[in-house]
C-alpha cells in the first residue's frame, strides 16, 4: 500500500492514525459507521475514547468481515488503538496516566505480532519495535515489600492497578503513586502511600507491633503517722504565735519611741514606765524568735519521721507495648 510509510512516520511521531485516503476501508456498513465514529473521535482529540472505540471495532471484526479478512482488519483497530493510547499518553501530564496509556498501546500491538495479524514480516517488525519503544518511554520502577510476619498480606493499588501477595511484595511497577495497605494476623492493618519514580528501586521493611513485658513499681498507699501529724499541727501553733509575738513587740516599741519624741505626749510617759514597758516587749520579742525556732524544728522532725516512715509497694506485671511498627523506607537507585 502506498499509505504504509506515511503511516509509519505517523506512528513514530505520535501524529496521527495516518489514515489516508488509500488505506482499505471496512466494506461491511456496520463497521464502515464506527469506524468513521471513531476517527471523529481521534480527530476531536478525544483520544483515550477513539482508543477504545477502536477496540470495540476489533471485538466485531469476526462477526462482520470475512474470515479471510479478519486478521487485515484486527491488524488495522488495534493498530489504531495503539496509535491513540499513545497519543493520549503525549498529550497527559499525568505520570500515572502518561505510563498506563503507553502500556496499553504496547500491549495492542504486541497482540498483533503476537497472533500474526499483521501478516507481512515488515509490519510485524515494525510493531514490535515500536512496543519495545512505548515500553522504554514508561520507564519502570521496582517495589519490595516484605515483612517477617509470613502470614501478613501486602496489597499494593495504584492508577489502574492492584495486586494483593502474602509475606512479600516485588514488582516492576509503572512510576506513580502507590497506597501499600500491609494486613497482620493480629488484625491491625498498615497503610502508606509511597511515590515511585522513573527507573527508581524501593523496598519497604514492615516489622509486626512486639508486646513486652516490663516490671514496674506502683505505689498503692502511703499513711502520715500521728507523731507526725502532732507535730505538723504543734508546729504552725507554734509558728502562728511566733509571729504575733513579734507583731505585739515591734508596735510596742514603735509606740514608745513615738511618745518619747513627741514633746506634748512625752509628760504623761515617766521614764520608769518607758524603760519598763520597752524591756517587756524586747521581752516578747525574744520570747516569739524562742516559739518560732520551736516551730521549725518540730516541723523538720515531722517531715524527716515522715520520710523515713516505709511505703508500702506492691510489684506488678504491666503490659507496656512498644512502638516498634514503624515502617522503614530504605530507597535504592
Amino acid at each position: 500500500m502506498r499509505c504504509v510509510g506515511h503511516w509509519v512516520r505517523g506512528l513514530i511521531v505520535l501524529g496521527g492514525l495516518g489514515l489516508c485516503a488509500s488505506d482499505v476501508e471496512a466494506k461491511h456498513p456496520v463497521l464502515q459507521e464506527k469506524e468513521l465514529r471513531c476517527k471523529r473521535l481521534f480527530a476531536q482529540k478525544h483520544y483515550v475514547k477513539s482508543a477504545e472505540c477502536f477496540r470495540g471495532l476489533d471485538e466485531q471484526v469476526e462477526q462482520h468481515t470475512p474470515k479471510e479478512r479478519v486478521g487485515f482488519f484486527r491488524d488495522r483497530y488495534l493498530r489504531f488503538a495503539a496509535i491513540s493510547y499513545a497519543k493520549a499518553a503525549k498529550k497527559t501530564k499525568s505520570t500515572e496516566h502518561r505510563g498506563f496509556w503507553l502500556s496499553r498501546a504496547s500491549a495492542l500491538l504486541k497482540i498483533t505480532f503476537q497472533k500474526g495479524y499483521c501478516e507481512a514480516t515488515s509490519r510485524c517488525h515494525l510493531h514490535r519495535s515500536l512496543a519495545d519503544t512505548f515500553e522504554k518511554q514508561i520507564q519502570y520502577a521496582e517495589l519490595v515489600v516484605s515483612t517477617k510476619e509470613t502470614r501478613a498480606g501486602i496489597e499494593v493499588n495504584g492508577f489502574q492497578y492492584s495486586h494483593f501477595e502474602r509475606h512479600q511484595f516485588q514488582a516492576t511497577l509503572r512510576p506513580g503513586t502507590y497506597r501499600v495497605t500491609v494486613s497482620l494476623p493480629s488484625g491491625k492493618k498498615h497503610k502508606h502511600v509511597i511515590r515511585l519514580g522513573p527507573k527508581k528501586r524501593m523496598v519497604l521493611k514492615v516489622d509486626q507491633v512486639k508486646v513486652k513485658i516490663l516490671e514496674q513499681r506502683i505505689i498503692v498507699e502511703k499513711k502520715i503517722p500521728p507523731l507526725v501529724m502532732v507535730s505538723y499541727v504543734a508546729g504552725g501553733i507554734a509558728f502562728v504565735s511566733s509571729l504575733l509575738m513579734l507583731a505585739h513587740s515591734l508596735s510596742t516599741q514603735t509606740y514608745l519611741n513615738a511618745q518619747l519624741q513627741d514633746v506634748t505626749r512625752n509628760k504623761q510617759l515617766t521614764d520608769k514606765q518607758y524603760d519598763e514597758q520597752f524591756t517587756t516587749a524586747e521581752r516578747v520579742r525574744d520570747v516569739g524568735f524562742v516559739v518560732g525556732g520551736a516551730a521549725f524544728v518540730l516541723g523538720s522532725v515531722g517531715f524527716i519521721v515522715y520520710m523515713a516512715t516505709p511505703q508500702k509497694k506492691q510489684r506488678v506485671m504491666q503490659p507496656v507495648r512498644v512502638k516498634s511498627e514503624v515502617i522503614l523506607f530504605r530507597g535504592m537507585d
